[in-house]
């Protein structure tokens, strides 16, 4: 079933990727979150756990992993949708106290505080370096929802001053040239 999340590669090597790459670049935060992140819901709407197994999912976890996890399906297709990242753009980082969100599994409300929300964010970065192209980001970045999402969260997190992640790229690659205006 995951066959269809992950074309050039195994679901169990992109969890792995996630995770490894978060004990190695983000310390201070949970690598369990990045390997469990998908288990609530993925892009394509496949649900590995069963509603009825959050309770179990949630007593194996700590609060701030569960919160991460239980969000990260919803702030995933925050992103894809393209409205998100601009408004967070648009604000004074230091006026955004919380954001309400709905789990994509079953609707429940969830509010993640600030800090939360740019914690959630780095983690997202983090599962979108795993996609991105390995070359001509110039070219790609019209193309490409993945390095575009990218781009405007490594923008957005840098411009804030929120990224915590070792996440070190020349991203300037991703400018848009005028000819694709």
């Amino acid at each position: 079933d995951f066959a269809m999340e992950h074309a050039d590669g195994s679901f169990m090597d992109h969890l792995q990727f996630c995770y490894e790459y978060s004990v190695a670049h983000f310390k201070g935060h949970s690598p369990r979150v990045l390997l469990l992140h998908s288990v609530l819901g993925v892009g394509t709407n496949y649900f590995p756990c069963d509603a009825s197994k959050i309770p179990q999912l949630e007593s194996l976890l700590t609060a701030d992993e569960f919160l991460h996890i239980e969000a990260f399906p919803s702030f995933l297709r925050l992103i894809i949708h393209g409205g998100f990242l601009p408004a967070l753009e648009a604000l004074d980082a230091s006026t955004v106290k919380s954001v309400d969100i709905h789990r994509v599994i079953d609707n429940k409300r969830i509010t993640v505080k600030a800090d939360d929300l740019w914690t959630a964010l780095n983690y997202q970065l983090i599962h979108l370096l795993d996609f991105l192209p390995a070359l001509d980001w110039k070219t790609e970045i019209d193309r490409d929802v993945f390095l575009s999402n990218f781009a405007a969260l490594y923008k957005l997190l840098t411009s804030k001053k929120k990224l915590e992640a070792n996440v070190d790229l020349d991203v300037s690659q991703t400018a848009r040239s005028p000819d694709s205006a």
